[in-house]
């Protein structure tokens, strides 16, 4: 075979090896093997790709806790109130307060109470909610404070635990704002064994709870009419002493609760000529807005024939005071015994409010 011959059979081939290479895919590069002092080093292992991590099953979503949008009929508050709680309501026209109550079975409860003070400076802020303490608190059985905080947004918080001594223990936060002319104090107790299945319920209301500083309510009355105070059922009377009395009751007709309430009247003679002027203070602090209070002219330097020609009552309006309540009633019975001269009212006092009271005075 000759040498032209030899080269036009080895391009034949490199040419078929091309065509036939060109419809396949390239076999992968073999090893070149590593050589070192004249001796073969075998190649590392092949690198199994690590696979990408699948993203992890999300667990199943609880139910969401029904809430529903529950605004005071002041419009002063808001908050979300879960399904199923209940409201008792026992506001005024003074005071705000809402106690808020999970289902039968729970020991844990939220309570709102606002009152209208008016624009007040932080530090008449921070000494009534010390007076609101001492009434709640301090005066209360069971409570400790464990903890108080000035909040970024200019609130107050609180935080007490309490034990009845009788198997109730828990948790309770007070947090204090005033916002606009209201003073806001929510109440949030956290009963220790509703911890897991109420903790976070709590906390979401707590979250929602807002109050409208425009709310036209508890307006602050700039001042009594006097001929909203009226007199009325009175008695010009004299005892055995020749003492003379003058009875009769103030009757709260305006728009507010009155305090600081006296009435004055003129006293004449036969003539028709006052004589005298006397005041005689109301002992009640408050009078509330459509109710009465009596008083009782004591006068043992008066002529015979002296007649009232002339009466009137002023008051003050009542300024909003959580150390204070008329959330009291009296049931009971009167009896005079002419032996010994003396009337005796005899009864059993019913506390109507959400709060102990102490001090009682008739």
């Amino acid at each position: 075979m000759t040498v032209r011959s030899s080269f036009r059979i080895l391009a034949g081939a490199l040419i078929l090896c091309a065509a036939v290479l060109a419809g396949c895919r390239p076999a992968p590069p073999e090893a070149i093997p590593i050589t070192q002092n004249g001796q073969s080093i075998p190649a590392l292992a092949t690198v199994t790709p690590i696979q990408p991590t699948l993203a992890p099953t999300l667990p199943p979503t609880s139910v969401p806790l029904t809430v529903n949008a529950f605004r005071h009929r002041t419009g002063v508050f808001a908050l979300n109130l879960p399904d199923r709680w209940e409201t008792l309501d026992e506001s005024t026209d003074q005071r705000i307060l809402v106690r808020m109550l999970p289902p039968p079975g729970y020991g844990s409860r939220v309570t709102v109470e606002i009152t209208n003070e008016g624009p007040l400076a932080p530090e008449n802020v921070r000494a009534l909610a010390e007076s609101y303490i001492r009434l709640h608190y301090e005066e209360a059985i069971g409570y400790q404070e464990i903890s108080r905080e000035d909040l970024a947004d200019g609130g107050l918080q609180f935080v007490f635990l309490y034990e009845d001594q009788q198997g109730a223990t828990g948790r309770e936060t007070l947090t204090v704002h005033q916002i606009g002319p209201f003073f806001t104090a929510l109440r949030v107790f956290l009963s220790d064994r509703d911890t897991a299945s109420l903790g976070l319920v709590l906390n979401a209301l707590a979250g929602s709870f807002q109050v409208d500083a425009l709310a036209p309510w508890g307006t602050r009355v700039a001042a009594i009419n006097p001929a909203e105070l009226r007199i009325a059922n009175t008695l010009l009377w004299q005892d055995r002493s020749r003492v003379m009395h003058y009875t009769g009751e103030v009757q709260n007709a305006s728009p507010a609760d009155v305090t600081d309430t006296q009435v004055t009247v003129n006293v004449c003679d036969d003539a028709g000529i006052i004589i005298a002027e006397k005041t005689q203070p109301i002992d009640l602090t408050t009078i509330p807005q459509g109710t009465t209070a009596a008083f009782d002219f004591v006068m043992d330097d008066l002529p015979d024939g002296s007649q009232i020609c002339s009466e009137q009552a002023s008051a003050q309006p009542a300024k909003p005071n959580p150390a204070f309540t008329n959330a009291v009633t009296l049931n009971g019975g009167v009896s005079y015994h002419p032996w010994r001269r003396d009337l005796t009212i005899e009864g059993t006092i019913a506390n109507l409010g959400l709060v102990p009271v102490h001090r009682v005075a008739a």
